[in-house]
């Protein structure tokens, strides 16, 4: 009798154990990791805001991530653990610099250092040592001994999609390749040693063709739309969390440092590249995400998705209508994930003009 009774018991704890299993496997979006990257530009109290936080924002961000048990870790280090999966109950997230300005070295790098964290510095190379705002070669070389990653922002900091007068695809792929190689080698001198090929996008602005040539080339790449990572991520386009002032207070960033990836198995178009006043973008889900309160905003109204399902796929696709302003634009669709937590999808348009 007894036997049976620890028997029972037994399994009913084995239960429990898988039904928790299950839950946490959930709120990641069926998959074991999820992992946030935030991104900065300037951490001054002097410099332009829609670039910019302060330093004490900066800390604030920092104290944050270390009350809530985020495990900061080297960026290439996070994306590695995302491709291998991570445990779905840790909190895992890279800290990154676009541009490289001097004023991280003085106000942001000694406060990670601090809680014994590094970063990732992106630079453009051609602006390396320009003027006191800008880190200069020996700078870099001691953010890098002191552990941080120095990586490949391009030479020039161009737009790099925009072709020039008369140039034909072939002539831009090769200028593009030239910035992206050209910056590698230059860091390589720098720094003694070639840099993990990770490359930021400037502007956050590509598309599917120079998608394809930095997978060609080995890198992974980083854009510039919200949003968490997981084993699907395109790795050509991986997302970060932008932060500026305007996004720079606690209870306004939460939300996308603890996003959940949104599990989209196909988008299209196959990139936001656009002249037109609206577009229609698609996003493939499975099939329960049917019943989801999903929300989607462009450019910051909302936009109501039509749902199509597809039984013998066990998969949907929702179709969003948007109007694209001329620059730079995003659609966020979120869906509750429970615990207060949301998933996350954010997708850049580029509407070019005429010229």
């Amino acid at each position: 009798m007894l036997a049976l009774v620890a028997k029972r018991e037994a399994a009913s704890m084995f239960k429990l154990l898988m039904q928790s299993v299950m839950l946490m496997f959930a709120l990641c979006g069926n998959v074991a990791h999820c992992a946030v990257i935030l991104q900065y530009h300037h951490v001054a109290n002097d410099t332009p805001p829609a670039t910019s936080v302060s330093p004490a924002q900066f800390s604030a961000h920092l104290d944050a991530l270390e009350r809530l048990k985020f495990r900061v870790i080297p960026l290439n280090q996070l994306l590695d653990e995302v491709k291998e999966g991570l445990d779905p109950r840790e909190n895992v997230a890279a800290i990154t610099f676009d541009d490289g300005y001097a004023d991280i070295n003085q106000n942001a790098l000694p406060l990670l250092e601090k809680k014994g964290w590094v970063a990732s510095v992106f630079v453009t190379t051609d602006e390396i040592g320009a003027g006191s705002s800008m880190l200069t070669a020996e700078q870099l070389q001691d953010i890098s001994a002191r552990g941080h990653l120095v990586l490949n922002h391009s030479a020039s900091h161009a737009y790099m999609i925009r072709r020039q007068q008369g140039e034909s695809e072939n002539a831009w792929i090769s200028r593009a390749r030239a910035e992206i190689n050209g910056a590698q080698s230059e860091l390589g001198k720098v720094l003694g040693k070639e840099p993990v090929k990770i490359f930021a996008y400037p502007y956050g602005e590509q598309n599917s063709a120079l998608q394809a040539l930095l997978k060609d080339l080995g890198y992974i790449a980083l854009g510039q739309q919200t949003g968490a990572l997981d084993a699907n991520t395109n790795w050509q386009l991986v997302p970060r969390v932008s932060i500026n002032s305007r996004y720079a207070e606690w209870e306004a960033l939460e939300n996308k440092v603890l996003a959940l990836p949104m599990p989209v198995q196909n988008v299209l178009p196959p990139d936001g590249v656009t002249e037109n006043s609206e577009e229609t973008l698609v996003l493939t889900l499975p099939l329960d995400w049917r019943t989801k309160s999903l929300n989607c905003f462009a450019s910051n109204q909302p936009v109501r998705p039509r749902i199509v399902v597809n039984t013998s796929s066990n998969l949907i696709d929702v179709i969003l209508n948007t109007p694209v302003p001329h620059g730079r634009s995003r659609v966020n669709c979120t869906a509750p994930a429970g615990e207060g937590r949301f998933y996350w999808y954010s997708w850049m348009w580029i509407r070019q003009d005429e010229n």
